[in-house]
């Protein structure tokens, strides 16, 4: 140990020396009180002993104590944790998985080198975990790239050990620096040749069903190895199975195709689980976790009845069913007048009366004057209706139901030559989200013939000319209305080869729309494509009120469960146009119960709860066999040395094991030391004392 004294200001500390014992000596000089002179000389000499700790204080003295020592260098060891590490070390099922075998090998590296080096093991998987080595591998990824640059600064002497498969799933170690400061050594686990496996290779299935239509779903079993294999496919929507089937492959073969036809009535988001269960103690799969599939689907209204009333048939009217045409969710029901004005089915020419069956959605083209005026009231109305400006201009002896709360003032004229215009947020209605997702996205079109003023004019504006909206929504009270305005709307013509197409699907949206039995999701929660295990996800979410109009001054909360457990919660931020976002945190692969919440300016409070589906990255469970070729390439870039599986010994010849000296050094400052404030505090008082006792106070 070495001790370093400094003073930093030795004038101050001076001039403090000599005012203090020139003022200590004279007052002693002074005094009268008859006592011994070695009493004398004590006093003067406590009194000047505290000058001089006061000064030396004042002028700040500091003791540097500094101690060298000698430490062993440092073997960091990264031990892979991702998901491909549970499969068996050599290539064969029921052995030790390569994990476990990681773990016997940093034991043996202990007590090989734990006298001459100082070993410290940390994991990684999708990044560089912290804490003790987990039991079991379960990283959702492997990431060498990012476990290299988590690592802290290296210090001198410092050499890197990995223990890995080689599989790296996410492949910034192709990209990123390698410069970490230490030499890099690896060590390959696990059998370069593909193991026995058992999987699921791929799952065609649509994304959305019609209620009352039987889901087709494919399942591709994918396998490696000569063993017979057999099983059952089984299909789950929770705790519902909805199907199981068996499957058998022979020696040599490597795929088997099921087919299922799926009944599922429930409206709404599922998750079906799908899973291979081979029969008896069949041992020869090294990664059970690619048995398993998380499918999601959602279940919509079967085909909707929408009536179309036409007491006057016109051009309109062809093209308006011309449009409709092969539309299979809608089932599109024609009544017209017959020559005794009586309603008629045009397909079959027979009588028709409203009480007949519930209809889901009403579109009025135009009105006979023969017509019941009460014909609309006695409707048996399940969804919302929609007008055409013809029958708003000749309505008849019609009685429009006073909860459509229509505006029938009579509107100024337009003139001829105007332009269509898209609304601002036409993209993001459910009407018009087919057809805008078609090729052309128009933002300006062909003129049309003439507007007229849209008597729903404080609902949604989706299309406008003119200034004037041409294509309006609303919903009030949950009864949903749409008004297509102009006298010549069927005959607008659309630019470019999809004109017809986009159409069609402008109108046979806006009736899907309106037909839906189901009131509308006033909070819409989506995610970017698939949410990965490991990575962040992100949401959007966009809040309606009555009318459907979007709300930016909502505020937005969501919750993640599982097994009911809290796992995150967070609030969502205004994203524009885009309505709401918020960044998902990295999750552990599986379903969760996603739940997100609305408070509306009102006060209104929505709620909706989904299935949240987290997977594993396809690499990771698709890729079983060892990557020594990546590992030897890092130890060739990182100046190491690339071993054979269990061959610690030949590491000796490429590790220091020099000591190295380590020196710390500890600052001592008297001034802010409490033990010189005890002394000086000490030496004050035992000269009080003193001066007490010889009668000097």
């Amino acid at each position: 140990m070495q001790f370093d004294p400094n003073l930093e200001s030795p004038l101050l500390a001076l001039l403090a020396l000599v005012a203090l014992g020139g003022w200590a000596v004279w007052s002693y000089a002074r005094t009268r009180t008859p006592i011994g002179a070695g009493s004398r000389r004590l006093l003067l000499g406590l009194r000047l002993a505290a000058s001089l700790l006061l000064s030396v204080m004042i002028g700040g003295f500091s003791l540097g104590l500094e101690r060298v020592r000698e430490k062993p260098p440092l073997l960091r060891v990264l031990v892979d944790a991702s998901a491909s590490m549970s499969r068996s070390a050599a290539g064969e099922s029921g052995g030790v998985n390569r994990y476990d075998a990681a773990r016997a090998l940093l034991e043996a590296a202990d007590r090989r080198w734990g006298e001459r080096l100082r070993i410290e093991a940390s994991a990684f998987g999708a990044g560089l975990m912290s804490g003790p080595l987990p039991e079991t591998a379960t990283g959702p990824l492997t990431d060498l790239g990012g476990a290299l640059a988590a690592l802290p600064p290296a210090e001198a002497g410092e050499a890197l050990l990995i223990l890995s498969d080689g599989c790296d799933t996410e492949g910034r170690l192709w990209s990123g620096r390698l410069d970490t400061g230490r030499r890099i050594h690896t060590l390959a686990l696990g059998d370069s040749l593909s193991p026995p496996d058992l999987r699921i290779d791929r799952v065609d299935a649509l994304p959305v069903l019609r209620k009352g239509r039987r889901l087709p779903l494919g399942v591709l079993i994918g396998a490696e190895g000569e063993t017979p294999r057999s099983g059952h496919c089984v299909i789950r929507d929770g705790e519902k199975v909805l199907a199981r089937q068996a499957w058998q492959m022979e020696p040599g073969e490597s795929q088997a195709r099921l087919s299922f036809g799926l009944d599922i009535e429930e409206l709404g988001q599922h998750l079906l689980e799908i899973e291979l269960k081979p029969d008896g103690q069949w041992d020869g799969d090294s990664s059970p976790e690619n048995d398993r599939r998380l499918q999601s689907l959602r279940v919509v209204e079967s085909r909707l009845k929408v009536l179309l009333l036409a007491g006057s048939p016109d051009w309109d009217l062809a093209a308006l069913v011309q449009s409709l045409r092969g539309e299979e969710t809608l089932a599109l029901e024609l009544i017209t007048a017959g020559p005794d004005g009586v309603p008629r089915r045009t397909d079959t020419g027979e009588p028709w009366s409203p009480e007949e069956a519930p209809i889901h959605g009403l579109l009025l083209h135009s009105w006979h004057a023969d017509w019941e005026p009460d014909l609309l009231d006695r409707l048996p109305l399940q969804g919302g209706v929609a007008l055409l400006a013809g029958f708003l201009e000749r309505p008849g002896r019609a009685r429009l139901p006073t909860n459509w709360a229509l505006d029938l003032a009579p509107a100024p004229p337009v003139g001829r030559e105007l332009t269509a215009h898209w609304g601002e947020d036409a993209g993001r209605h459910p009407a018009l989200a087919g057809a805008l997702a078609l090729g052309p996205l128009p933002r300006e079109q062909a003129p049309l013939e003439s507007v007229q003023r849209s008597p729903l004019a404080a609902g949604r504006v989706l299309l406008r000319a003119g200034g004037e909206p041409l294509l309006v929504t609303r919903e009030l009270g949950g009864q949903r209305i749409a008004l297509c305005g102009g006298r010549g709307f069927w005959r607008w013509s659309l630019r470019g080869e999809d004109g017809a197409l986009l159409h069609a699907e402008l109108f046979s949206g806006l009736l899907r729309w309106l037909a839906r039995e189901n009131p509308p999701e006033r909070l819409a929660v989506s995610w970017e494509g698939e949410i990965l295990a490991s990575r962040p996800g992100l949401l959007h979410a966009e809040a309606f009120d009555e009318d459907f109009n979007p709300l930016r001054d909502a505020v937005l909360d969501w919750s993640i469960e599982r097994v009911d457990t809290l796992v995150a919660t967070g609030r969502f931020a205004p994203a524009g146009d885009e309505g709401f976002r918020a960044e998902l945190p990295a999750l552990p692969a599986g379903a969760y119960a996603l739940s997100v919440g609305a408070r509306l300016p009102s006060g209104e409070r929505l709620e909706r709860s989904l299935e949240l589906p987290v997977l594993l990255p396809r690499g990771e469970l698709m890729d079983l066999a060892a990557r020594p070729e990546t590992l030897r390439w890092l130890a060739a870039r990182g100046g190491g040395a690339h071993l054979a599986t269990g061959d610690l010994a030949e590491l000796d010849a490429h590790l220091d094991f020099t000591p190295r000296a380590e020196s710390s050094r500890r600052l001592m400052r008297l001034w802010q030391h409490p033990l010189a404030f005890l002394l000086l505090l000490g030496l004050l008082g035992l000269e009080w004392g003193l001066r007490k006792r010889f009668g000097m106070i």
